[in-house]
């Protein structure tokens, strides 16, 4: 089972160091390309400190390790809002979303009030992506939000639910393994999506180029008709 996880929880690093590059890398280098350059690696930290074989006394490496995949949250929410709203922007007061998740390690007994939180982030996320889907013409973006839904209200929830149970110790080996091939089959989905389709996926609706032209040709005067006659 140990090899299986690692094999698994490797995997699952490889996607999210090939999607951090490629958002990285985009261009035009947006909110939206860079928070997602961040999340990715920031869930290469999470899988690493989340392993059962991670070892927690190898210095200034380790601790940085565990202390990155505490700003997750924050930042998939930044994410979520960035590509699901185009007019979204990033304000200074956003920052202060990091006080509720960072509160739990200068008090512990304000884990819960982390939990409710980032489940209220959670929540926002999937409200914001269905509330828009209506007026969304990004086909990327369309074909991305049953991955997102099934990604925040599965694995997002349990996650957070899994370490408020086991704050006080780790979790099973068998529970370890579920979450290390449910991290690394929802990352090659949305690797899938990501690196197949176009750059409407990390390029706003406000800087798209228009078509060069808008006038019907000779060959479209049918389907123009037909599209009169139906309105």
């Amino acid at each position: 089972m140990d090899i299986i996880d690692t094999l698994f929880r490797g995997a699952a690093s490889a996607l999210f160091a090939l999607l951090a590059v490629k958002f990285a890398l985009a261009s035009p280098r947006t909110v939206r390309t860079l928070a997602a350059a961040a999340l990715n690696l920031a869930m290469i930290a999470y899988v690493l400190e989340s392993s059962p074989h991670f070892a927690l006394d190898c210095g200034p490496m380790c601790n940085a390790v565990s202390f990155v995949p505490v700003l997750n949250p924050a930042l998939l929410w930044l994410v979520g809002v960035a590509y699901f709203d185009d007019e979204f922007r990033p304000r200074i007061w956003h920052a202060l979303l990091l006080i509720p998740l960072l509160a739990p390690l200068v008090a512990p007994e304000l884990g819960l009030a982390r939990f409710a939180f980032v489940s209220g982030l959670y929540l926002h996320l999937a409200l914001i992506a269905y509330r828009t889907k209506a007026e969304d013409l990004v086909a990327s973006r369309i074909a991305a939000r049953k991955l997102f839904f099934a990604a925040v209200a599965i694995v997002g929830l349990t996650i957070t639910v899994v370490e408020i149970k086991f704050s006080g110790g780790a979790a099973p080996d068998a529970l370890l393994l579920v979450q290390a091939i449910a991290l690394t089959a929802l990352t090659a989905a949305f690797a899938r999506i990501s690196l197949t389709l176009d750059a409407d996926w990390t390029v706003p609706k406000t800087a798209k180029t228009p078509p060069a032209s808008t006038t019907p040709s000779l060959a479209d005067a049918p389907l123009m008709a037909g599209l009169a006659a139906a309105m």
